[in-house]
This record gives structure tokens, C-alpha cells and sequence, in this order.
């Protein structure tokens, strides 16, 4: 009769249990991907300091994206060069002219085991961007009529395709604050401006990202 009464009681409790569980699980939001246990989102303040036609190079921008399941990142990034980066090319003056380059786009991201204090990400940022040769901008303009008004004007400029995947090591500092170090390589496509290849633009980056959220 014991064993009968044991029995009853470890059934109906195996079954209440259950039951929560599969409540927890109606709770889930369900998506085309399958289900999405919890749901944040984060901005990002990031740097990136690379090579540019041979130079080094200053690139600072930002993130803003949706967290899901905290294993997933999906949101947009924009980033531009800081720093002056010479071309190979002269303006009227004897002078090199500078490149100009910025772009943006989509930004999704994996991440492993997210729930360790140290884990690992893989970001790839997929958009267009913008590449130009520009005259200096230390020219004085004597008057609105001086010949060296043209020096505010841009020589050559062009819209690029950007593709960025990269590779990071993400740090739990606090609750809603990850410390990101990696490297990322910055593949770019389809330049036209005179005298900046695709090359020169593309190249491997160190970078480093600070993330404000919840995840």
C-alpha cells in the first residue's frame, strides 16, 4: 500500500513539473527560426584601427541590435575614417589628396555560450559605403571669389560594397555592460574613384567594442 501511495505521489509530481514546463515553453515567442526564449537589444560604441593604402588607420563608429535568445545579434552598424589617409594622387597645389572612406549596413552576429563570463562572437557587417578623393581641408579661402574655393570641392567619389566578417572575444564586465577585443577583415568591392582600388580599402582591423544593454 506504501509503495502504491509513493508511486501516486511521484507520478503527480513528475506531472505538475511537467506541466511548468510546458507552460515556460508557451510562454516562448515563436518565429519563423524557431522559438525565442528572451528577447534584448544593445548600442555599441566601437573603434577599429587598421590599414588604409598603406597607413595606418582610424576607423570609429556604433551598433544598435536586437538580442535574441542571447545567442543571436541583429541590428545595423555605421563606421568612418577618422584619421588622414594620403592617396597617390596630387591636386592643383602639389598636394596629396586624402581619402575619404565610411560605410554601413547590416550587422549580425552569433554568439557562443554567451552565458560564460568570457565567450567568443562573430559579427559580420554586410552593406555599401563611401570612398573619395577630397582636397585638403587646411586651405584658406581668401574670399568667396579666390581661386581656391574649388579646394572645398571632392575630386572623385563613389558608392562601394562592404562586407565585414570578424571575430571577437567578449567579456561580461557587469549585467549590462560586454567589453568585445578582436579583429575583423574588411573585404570592399566595386571602387571607381580614380587611383583607389579595392585593395586599399579592404584589410584586417583590431578592434574594440563596448556594449550598453540588456542580453
Amino acid at each position: 500500500m506504501k509503495k502504491i501511495i509513493i508511486a501516486i505521489f511521484l507520478f503527480s509530481l513528475m506531472g505538475k513539473t511537467m506541466g511548468q514546463e510546458l507552460k515556460k515553453e508557451e510562454k516562448h515567442d515563436r518565429t519563423v527560426f524557431g522559438n525565442v526564449s528572451s528577447f534584448g537589444g544593445f548600442m555599441a560604441f566601437s573603434t577599429k584601427v587598421g590599414d588604409i593604402n598603406g597607413q595606418s588607420s582610424l576607423m570609429v563608429g556604433g551598433e544598435i541590435a536586437g538580442v535574441f535568445s542571447s545567442k543571436f545579434n541583429f541590428g545595423i552598424a555605421g563606421y568612418g575614417l577618422t584619421t588622414n589617409v594620403d592617396a597617390d594622387s596630387y591636386d592643383s597645389n602639389g598636394e596629396l589628396y586624402e581619402i575619404h572612406f565610411g560605410y554601413g549596413g547590416l550587422l549580425l552576429e552569433p554568439v557562443i555560450a554567451s552565458e560564460k563570463m568570457v565567450h567568443v562572437s562573430l559579427p559580420i557587417i554586410l552593406g555599401v559605403g563611401g570612398a573619395g578623393l577630397h582636397r585638403r581641408s587646411n586651405h584658406k579661402l581668401k574670399s568667396e571669389n579666390s581661386e581656391y574655393l574649388k579646394d572645398k570641392y571632392d575630386y572623385d567619389t563613389d558608392v562601394v560594397l562592404v562586407a565585414e566578417p570578424g571575430l571577437n572575444l567578449e567579456i561580461n564586465l557587469f549585467k549590462n555592460i560586454r567589453l568585445d577585443i578582436g579583429a575583423t577583415y574588411r573585404y570592399v568591392y566595386d571602387s571607381k574613384v580614380k587611383e583607389i582600388r579595392d585593395q586599399e580599402l579592404s584589410g584586417i582591423s583590431g578592434n574594440v567594442r563596448l556594449k550598453f544593454g540588456w542580453f
